[in-house]
C-alpha cells in the first residue's frame, strides 16, 4: 500500500474468521485513506479450503492433506477510473 492508505481492514461479523457450509460470509471492508488517489476498484478474493495434519503415534508417522474448494474474486467498488479521499466502508 501507498502512504496514502492510512488504513486497510476486513473485519468479519464472526470473530474467529472460520465460515461453515451454507453460512454468509458476512463483514466490513474499511479502507481510509489521506489524501486523493485514482484506484480502478476494490476486489475480494474469497479462497474455501481444508488442511488437516495429523501424526499416528503407533508407526511415527505424518498424515498431511489439503483441497481448496473454490476460489472466486468479486469486484466490490469499482469502475475505469474513480477518485477518492476519505474514510470508507463496503
Amino acid at each position: 500500500m501507498g502512504k496514502a492508505v492510512k488504513k486497510f481492514d476486513i473485519v468479519f461479523s464472526n470473530p474467529n474468521g472460520a465460515f461453515y457450509a451454507g453460512q454468509p460470509v458476512t463483514g466490513t471492508v474499511i479502507v481510509e485513506v489521506e489524501e486523493t488517489i485514482k484506484i480502478r476498484g476494490v476486489k475480494l478474493k474469497f479462497i474455501g479450503e481444508a488442511y488437516v495434519n495429523f501424526s499416528d503415534g503407533k508407526l511415527k508417522k505424518s498424515h498431511t492433506e489439503s483441497i481448496k474448494y473454490f476460489e472466486q474474486v468479486d469486484l466490490i467498488f469499482g469502475s475505469s477510473k474513480a477518485n477518492i479521499i476519505g474514510f470508507w466502508l463496503w
